[in-house]
């Protein structure tokens, strides 16, 4: 009898284990395209921010990133590259939590590029083959700025492949 009731529990738990696995956008190998366009306004102006951004998961959950943007029509021109890694909680259900880390270098028509690192943390939502992300980001400028940290929003669209 004892064998019969271990050879259940086997089936049951192998059963369940299988039945968790199922396919999600964070598993190994899969791929991430995000972009974006943003009015933004300053003082003098108005512009757009074109942002384009990939990642990949190099395991399930954490992905290895690269985005990269342009600021339009601003004076003086601005772009960024930013890699970055992040890591997924895919086991959270609906909601999954993210955490992550990047570096970006700014280049700005005219002056001294600039570097900064950043951590960001929020919240993803995955809408097949879709994904929403919602988070806050804390950025620092490490070269010549003494106290340049920022934080804010961000918001982004991803399609998973």
């Amino acid at each position: 009898m004892s064998r019969a009731l271990l050879l259940a529990v086997f089936v049951c738990l192998s059963t369940t284990a299988a039945a968790e696995e199922k396919p999600t956008p964070f598993d190994q190998g899969k791929v991430s395209i995000s972009g974006g366009i943003q009015l933004q306004t300053d003082v003098n102006d108005n512009f757009i921010v074109i942002s384009v951004g990939a990642g990949y998961f190099i395991v399930k959950g954490p992905a290895l990133e690269l985005s990269t943007s342009a600021w339009l029509a601003h004076d003086p021109f601005v772009a960024t590259i930013t890699p970055g890694a992040r890591y997924i909680f895919w086991q959270v259900p609906f909601l999954h939590p993210y955490i992550g880390s990047f570096f970006r270098y700014w280049y700005v028509d005219g002056f001294d590029d600039q570097q900064s690192v950043g951590g960001r943390l929020g919240v993803v939502s995955v809408q097949r083959p879709i994904s929403i992300n919602a988070g806050l980001v804390v950025e620092r400028i490490v070269s010549a700025c003494d106290d340049c940290t920022d934080v804010y929003p961000e918001f982004s669209l991803s399609f998973s492949f």
